[in-house]
Order: structure tokens, then sequence, then C-alpha cells
């Protein structure tokens, strides 16, 4: 690593020759790698001093501070101290690269390593409402004649209820989508906080005896984007009810400018093991993924 070239060779640059401190510095004047002895940590700085002694190196400069012990450098020194500070420089480039390319591995090993998260994710999310629909809809279309009015009423309720909810996640992939490429944008406008939970509550439990307790001022006005606000208060709805236990708790409150809303419900939370990883993309806890 960088920082092991300069605490192994900086400290035998200045016992080399017996400086007072070493600096390199790129072509810029930038500060590259520097020691120097404790009686002139303190002093002033090499690449400000008049008495620096500098090489010139391929890339950038080798300064050189003479100590009182040995104030002058011979030609050999010099030459040796030269050798050595280039020898650096392509030692501190080529650490340089590969923490680079360590990192551009990293960043690769962990994109495929997201996109395997995301197609599973996907795949567990859109597969029961996918074949709902499909089972539904053929259900429809090959028996309609022989079925009575109240069943049909009921298919097409059970058809139109799971196109929505695979419409909405559709939507919420798209969303990732949007968030990778920073093209999400956020129009706040004024909400009545009341009335839109009790819509997103009602959607979220459906048929489902789930009780919902709403403990939001019925006069409270946010200023949010009901886009957005509808799709996280109803994942967070949603997720409280299926992995949760009820009842299931909304509360929102509004302190000066700060809107504050929590989603609460009475299961035994999220196990002590998983926290760690609650927001990694695509993550999901043993428990989760089995229901």
């Amino acid at each position: 690593t960088e920082e092991e070239v300069k605490e192994r060779v900086m400290p035998l640059m200045v016992g080399l020759v017996g400086a007072r401190a070493v600096t390199i510095v790129d072509e810029d004047w930038n500060v590259v790698a520097e020691y120097a002895t404790e009686s002139a940590e303190h002093a002033e700085p090499a690449t400000a001093a008049e008495d620096a002694v500098r090489l010139e190196l391929p890339s950038g400069s080798l300064l050189v501070r003479a100590s009182r012990y040995a104030p002058f450098f011979g030609s050999d020194e010099l030459a040796r101290l030269k050798t050595l500070g280039s020898l650096t420089l392509l030692a501190l480039d080529r650490s340089r690269l590969f923490a680079q390319e360590r990192d551009a591995r990293q960043a690769l090993e962990r994109a495929a390593e997201l996109q395997n998260r995301f197609i599973a994710l996907a795949s567990h999310e859109l597969r029961t409402p996918a074949a709902t629909v499909y089972g539904t809809a053929a259900t429809l279309f090959l028996r309609a004649d022989s079925l009575p009015d109240e069943q049909q009423t009921a298919l097409r309720r059970v058809l139109f209820e799971q196109a929505e909810r695979l419409r909405a996640l559709v939507e919420q992939l798209l969303d990732l989508s949007r968030l990778e490429a920073a093209a999400i944008e956020i129009r706040p406008q004024p909400l009545p906080v009341h009335r839109r939970v009790t819509e997103i509550t009602e959607i979220a439990v459906a048929d489902q005896p789930a009780p919902i307790r709403l403990d939001v001022p019925s006069d409270l006005v946010a200023r949010v984007d009901p886009a957005a606000f509808d799709r996280i208060v109803g994942n967070l709805v949603a997720n409280a009810i299926r992995y949760g236990e009820p009842p299931v708790r909304v509360a929102a409150e509004q302190n000066d400018r700060h809107f504050r809303l929590t989603v609460e419900d009475s299961g035994p939370g999220v196990p002590a093991e998983f926290i760690p990883h609650l927001f990694e993309a695509f993550t999901r806890s043993e428990t989760s993924r089995a229901s």
C-alpha cells in the first residue's frame, strides 16, 4: 500500500544521508510523501524552505533538508537519494494503481451481487401476482359462461387487485432503476396527511383482517411529494402487515419544519443478527425470505 511504502522507505532515505527531512512532490508541487526526524516535525515545510536541496525526478521532485550534524551532501549521496526517490515514486504509483484496480474489482463484484439479489427478489415478488393474474384471466376466458355471476364478480375483483399489485411492483422496480440513474424528481406540495394515510392503509389492508390504528391529526398538512409519499408509506404499511403482527400503528406529527411519520407493528421485530445488513440493497432475512 501507499502507506507501507512511505513508512518503510522514507525513514531510510533520511537515515541514508543523515538528513533532517525528505519530501517527495509531484509535478504540480503537491506533496506525495514526506518524513521528518522528531526535531524537524514542527519546522518549516521543505516545500517552503530555502535551504532544501531539490533533486529532479522523472515525475516530480525530491526535497532534502540537511541536519546540523550533516550540513552538506556529497554527489554520491545525492545520486543515491535521486535513485531511491525515483523508485519510491514508481512504487507509490504502482500501489495507487493496484488500489484503484482492487476498488474497481470490488465494485464490479458488489454490482454483480446486487444484480443477483435483485433478480431473485424481483422473481420472488412478481411470481405470485403474475401467476394469479394468469390463472384468473384464464378461468374467466375459458369458463365464464359456466360460472355464476357472483363467482365471476369475485374473480374480476381478484384479477383487478392482483393486476394492481403487479403494476405497483413494476413501478417499484422502475423506481429502483431511476434511483440508480439519479433521475427521480421530487416535487413537494401541501398534502392532507390524515386523508392520504387513510387511503393508503385501506388499499394495503384490502380484505385482510389487520387492524390499523391511525394517530394522525385530522388537520395535519405536510409539504411532500405525493407519489413518493404513497410509495414509502404504502411499502412500510404493507411490510408491517406482511411480516409483523397486528395491530399496526401509523403516527405522524409536525414539529417546526420537521415532519415525521412512523409505522409500527406488534411483531418480534428484526432479528438482531440481521440488523447490520438492514439497509443493504435487496437483502432479506431468513424469516422474510421464507414468506
